[in-house]
């Protein structure tokens, strides 16, 4: 009998998160608001980074410092709708239909970037 399918195994998780609500608090608010505060982080030091250097400027480089830039413009809209559903902050939902379209148009630009590199690479591949 697998652990994972025992009915005791999950009685007792189940108790555990009813008496231990510092569990639901860091995988919920405190886990959703830290990675996006590590993530907004990281893609502006990366951003910092790659403009930064000033020597070699290439397709590569430009494509994935805007593709940082929009993974970072994805991960404001989703902080500011986590904070409308997580936060209850009743202020937010006038910008909210807005933060729902622009949270999709990064997304999209995400993807197509990704595409975009993808095919930049195969090119430079395939000259050698």
């Amino acid at each position: 009998m697998s652990l994972i399918y025992c009915q005791f195994f999950k009685d007792i998780l189940k108790t555990a998160a009813k008496e231990n609500h510092i569990v639901d608090l860091l995988f919920g608010k405190v886990g959703t608001f830290g990675s996006q505060g590590l993530g907004l982080f990281l893609n502006s030091m990366a951003i910092w980074i790659l403009v930064g250097k000033e020597e070699i400027k290439t397709l590569w480089r430009n494509l994935l410092t805007f593709l940082l830039m929009c993974d970072s413009g994805f991960i404001v809209a989703d902080f500011i709708i986590a904070c409308y559903y997580e936060l209850g902050l009743a202020f937010l939902i006038w910008v909210l239909p807005g933060m729902f379209t622009i949270k999709e148009i990064f997304y999209l630009c995400n993807i197509l970037i990704t595409i975009a590199l993808s095919y930049e690479r195969y090119q430079i591949l395939s000259k050698k």
